[in-house]
């Protein structure tokens, strides 16, 4: 099966983001990610550099803190049945300084190459 192209654009343009970037597909997979987003999801601590690779394919539950995920995928819900952009203000712990940082975050959803069925999520964050 074809990889839809929404998920082909994604991974071309995400390094180019400064802010926060990743996605997750309905399931709660997540399917790629910019080198922002792991400290904003909270798994930068537990991983090498080189290591980013290893969380494709993960469910949100195994890469990042119960808190976050429980969010993720309620926003998730919220999409799937409202079929709209959802967004929030975030209080994330940095997890190299401890200290708490504020986020504006929204969460995208993302379709099929047709247009019709919600396939995923876009999560874009900004510090402020």
């Amino acid at each position: 099966m074809n990889k839809p192209r929404i998920f082909s654009r994604l991974e071309e343009v995400v390094h180019l983001n400064f802010c926060p970037m990743f996605w997750i597909n309905t399931n709660g997979i997540l399917l790629g990610h910019n080198k922002t987003s792991l400290q904003f999801l909270g798994v930068l601590s537990k991983l090498e550099p080189n290591e980013s690779v290893l969380l494709m394919g993960k469910h949100v539950r195994d890469v990042c803190p119960e808190k976050v995920a429980n969010i993720l995928l309620s926003d998730m819900r919220f999409m799937i049945k409202e079929v709209k952009v959802c967004g929030r203000e975030e209080i994330v712990e940095d997890v190299k300084t401890k200290e708490m940082v504020r986020y504006l975050s929204k969460r995208i959803p993302l379709f099929d190459d047709k247009k019709i069925n919600i396939i995923g999520m876009l999560c874009e964050s900004m510090k402020y």
